[in-house]
């Protein structure tokens, strides 16, 4: 009997019967009076349909790789604020210390081809090594320079194979900074009243007294050596005076003083 494997036929046959038999391999049937291999008798050979599975790493049959495998990805940014939310920056606050994180999750399948007409009879289900996203651990807010963070943890989830869905969105996680409270100012001292300066005393009336000079002729151990005599006269207090008035302007030392 001719092999058609090659056109995705599988190589055991089944004499006579439309079931499948892999134990039948096209032997020979004794003879019977219904026996099919009696001489000038029709015998008829069945052959039955391959199958073939198709994986993403070998598409074939024109299948496209979007229906053998599929990859969810969840991303998690972290920022931070220092003016109550007025600006952001980026913070590496992921556990990889980078200011974006990303985790994906990816199923596979495989299809089941019918090697004759090469069309597609069933999927196998969606596997994947590990069918959900692990819970992430953020900086603690002392280590990236800030005081707080709104999310200490990003859950886990567990994804959906069958969701068409595969983008599962990104998740903020926010580090906030407390800006220092300015103080309020005292109330400023109210300042003293000046000191009233004292009135000036009031000055004295010069007198009206008038005085008079006497110049005295002495040597220098005091002892006299003329008569005194009139200096000036009229003199107030305060004023000065010279002996440009004295009687007496040469002295004359008697002999024998």
């Amino acid at each position: 009997m001719p092999d058609l494997t090659k056109y995705g036929y599988k190589k055991v046959r089944a004499l006579d019967s439309r079931d499948e038999d892999d134990h039948d391999s096209g032997k020979a049937v004794g003879n019977k009076a219904s026996d099919p291999t009696r001489n000038g008798a029709d015998v008829n050979v069945y052959y039955f349909h391959d199958q073939d599975d198709v994986t993403s790493d070998r598409p074939e049959y024109g299948i496209d790789v979007k229906n053998l495998e599929k990859t969810f990805i969840r991303t998690i940014v972290y920022r931070g604020t220092k003016d109550g939310g007025k600006t952001y920056e980026a913070v590496n606050g992921s556990p990889e210390h980078t200011a974006k994180y990303q985790q994906t999750v990816t199923f596979t399948r495989r299809a089941v081809i019918d090697k004759v007409t090469k069309k597609v009879l069933s999927y196998t289900d969606w596997v994947a090594k590990k069918a959900g996203m692990d819970a992430v651990a953020s900086q603690s807010p002392d280590t990236v320079g800030y005081d707080e963070v709104d999310k200490p943890q990003v859950d886990g989830v567990t994804v959906d194979p069958n969701s068409a869905q595969t983008d599962l969105g990104t998740i903020t996680v926010t580090y906030v900074a407390k800006s220092s409270q300015p103080t309020t100012p005292k109330n400023p001292e109210t300042p003293t009243s000046p000191t009233t300066p004292t009135s000036p005393t009031n000055p004295t009336t010069p007198s009206s007294k008038t005085y008079k000079t006497t110049v005295k002729y002495v040597d220098q151990d005091g002892h006299e050596l003329l008569p005194s005599v009139d200096g000036q006269k009229d003199l107030k207090p305060g004023e000065g005076f010279d002996n440009a008035g004295a009687k007496k302007d040469v002295i004359t030392i008697p002999d024998g003083t």
